[in-house]
């Protein structure tokens, strides 16, 4: 089971927005509203998170992580080539995700266990940490 550690806090926007963006895909719900009401905080809470640099707290952060099934704390990482990989994770996927590019919030162990997913077939992908995007992507309001 996984358990709370304050010194795993990223508070960086995009990575918050990354996991929640992963949720949506999860859920399958546009109402963002009555999912924040179930991890017990408002919406407008929800937006300043993903918007205001260091302002989620880390209990958030946990909740969150853990709703995406996210085994452990991690960073967006960019998935690049086959479009019909790209194509499966687009719904998980942060914003700027394409067919051929997918930026997707993932613990530190599951990129490794992605590739060893399409190991034993046609597809051909490539993973990375997204420092460009998480570094230099516009900030804009949800």
């Amino acid at each position: 089971m996984r358990t709370p550690d304050v010194a795993r806090i990223n508070q960086n926007t995009m990575y918050i927005r990354a996991i929640w963006q992963r949720i949506g895909g999860l859920l399958k719900t546009g109402d963002q509203e009555s999912v924040a009401k179930q991890l017990g905080f408002s919406l407008s809470s929800l937006k300043r998170y993903m918007s205001q640099e260091n302002s989620c707290p880390y209990v958030v952060q946990f909740a969150l992580e853990s709703l995406a099934g996210m085994p452990d704390t991690g960073t967006i990482y960019k998935i690049t080539g086959d479009s019909r990989m790209c194509g499966v994770l687009m719904p998980f996927g942060a914003t700027m995700s394409s067919s051929v590019s997918t930026y997707l919030a993932m613990a530190h162990s599951e990129p490794q266990k992605l590739l060893q997913l399409v190991a034993n077939t046609d597809i051909e992908i490539d993973i990375s940490i997204a420092h460009d995007y998480i570094n230099n992507h516009p900030r804009s309001n949800t």
